[in-house]
């Protein structure tokens, strides 16, 4: 026989934990910030072609002299956006600008929630969309557009994850 102390985060603290660090990430996100702290690198100023039925009249009306059209030999309208992805951006979404926070239609930074919490305490946050996902990747690990940038959004800082242990030093309990 052996005397054992049993501890134990409660399922409803663990799941609080949880949606508090997606919380933190999403925070980072809105406001330009990587997981470090640090402005997250900016949009490409690379001239670039995409078919202009990708470019709403707004945005076409926005990029005035930035946005050359042109017919391929398929017959098919396409646009040059001088400026790059920063000027597309800041022509498109005007109330955001062309600062990087992944929130240009909001959707990639609302989906990033707490994904499950398992039975031995392990939380998972990530994207509840899958494009959204497929995004998320792109930009923290394999590298977003030509130039392959990494934004690291998706982790927390020191201090977050302080926040989080006290968070959970809080609600332990003797089994």
């Amino acid at each position: 026989m052996s005397l054992k102390l049993e501890f134990v985060i409660p399922p409803e603290a663990l799941r609080e934990i949880g949606l508090r660090a997606a919380q933190m990430i999403r925070d980072h996100a809105r406001a330009g910030l990587g997981a470090d702290g640090q402005p997250l690198k900016p949009y490409s100023e690379k001239p670039f072609a995409r078919p202009l039925g990708g470019i709403t009249q707004k945005a076409r009306k926005n990029l005035g002299d930035q946005l050359t059209i042109f017919t391929t030999r398929q017959g098919k309208l396409w646009a040059i956006i001088e400026g790059g992805y920063k000027a597309f951006k800041r022509a498109a979404y005007p109330k955001d600008g062309d600062e990087v926070n992944l929130t240009a239609t909001g959707n990639m930074a609302r989906s990033i929630t707490l994904i499950s919490v398992s039975p031995d305490g392990t939380l998972v946050i990530g994207a509840s969309r899958a494009e959204e996902a497929e995004k998320l990747l792109y930009h923290s690990e394999l590298g977003a557009g030509k130039s392959r940038v990494i934004r690291d959004v998706m982790g927390l800082s020191e201090k977050e994850v302080e926040e989080l242990a006290q968070m959970a030093a809080a609600r332990v309990r003797l089994q």
